[in-house]
């Protein structure tokens, strides 16, 4: 990925040294954003929307995010948005292929929950069938720059609550640390 990054942006005459501490991992972030719109059924290159996005590294994704995206597909690379999202894709549109995995996997685990993103979340219920157990805590959430859901926990509840069996869903609050 930095090495394709850094490739495209010397194809594209961009210098990042004329932006105060900007670096290629920024820029490769605000792909991953934009990514995450494009999931989302947003349109990231909107062009009422793409003057809000005043930071320079979001400015530069947009402009490069196409030939990154062409080069990495030409490698035959993936990246780890990429592995979520054409995952997601996959189990959404094969049901065949979801009831295999279900079916393998009769109980999920997803620990440090509060840091799953929308596309994460997807995942996570297509994955299961009939037993799922969270692990979080809302205020030890970090990853909201990459598209963590920050309300993850507290909508597990009504997210999940198809998902429960005959119990439904319990939850249980640990207030000291074992």
């Amino acid at each position: 990925q930095l090495r394709i990054i850094k490739e495209v942006l010397v194809e594209y005459d961009i210098d990042l040294k004329q932006f105060k501490d900007l670096r290629p991992l920024q820029v490769l972030n605000a792909i991953g954003r934009v990514k995450a719109e494009l999931a989302e059924g947003k349109n990231p290159f909107d062009d009422k929307k793409t003057g809000q996005k005043s930071s320079p590294a979001a400015r530069i994704a947009l402009q490069v995010y196409s030939a990154c995206r062409e080069r990495l597909l030409a490698t035959n690379c993936l990246d780890f948005d990429d592995l979520l999202y054409l995952t997601r894709e996959l189990l959404q549109r094969h049901d065949s292929v979801r009831e295999r995995l279900q079916r393998t996997w009769k109980h999920v685990l997803v620990d440090e929950f509060q840091d799953t993103s929308q596309c994460q979340m997807d995942l996570v219920k297509l994955l299961t069938s009939s037993s799922l157990f969270v692990v979080g805590d809302a205020d030890q959430s970090i990853y909201s720059w990459r598209g963590a859901h920050v309300g993850s926990l507290s909508d597990f509840e009504h997210e999940f609550k198809s998902y429960g069996g005959k119990d439904g869903v319990c939850t249980v609050y640990l207030m000291e640390n074992y």
